[in-house]
């Protein structure tokens, strides 16, 4: 009565190599959005600012699109490990203005995509 046996022991757990790699690829990043946040609130409350619970949900329904900002910054600096978590620590502190700074770029793209003159062959002829 020989059974199959795992080739891991009893006392062992193994982690998903997905798991594993999301860890090693946004760990940091997620470490500068734990800290970046805590420090945010810290500076609130500091200034005397009243945390309210809908303060605390808008910034979690923001917290997504700051780690998307925070992970092309890092990347486009070429930013790994600790540097990683500092840039999206920081970002994450200042996300109203870093959102509000990107979206101004967008809207002002459109704006000039949309202000260009048609050439000879335009539809303007």
């Amino acid at each position: 009565m020989n059974r199959n046996r795992s080739s891991t022991s009893a006392g062992e757990d193994t982690v998903s190599p997905w798991i594993e790699t999301i860890a090693a690829k946004y760990g940091w990043i997620w470490i500068g959005l734990t800290f970046g946040l805590a420090a945010k609130y810290a500076l609130l409350i500091k200034r005397g600012v009243k945390v309210r619970p809908i303060l605390v949900f808008a910034d979690f329904l923001l917290l997504p699109m700051v780690a998307l900002i925070a992970y092309s910054i890092a990347h486009q600096f070429g930013a790994t490990g600790e540097a990683a978590a500092l840039l999206t620590a920081m970002g994450t502190v200042g996300a109203d203005r870093l959102v509000q700074f990107y979206m101004d770029r967008f809207f002002a793209q459109i704006e000039r995509a949309g202000n260009t003159s048609p050439g000879p062959d335009g539809p303007g002829d």
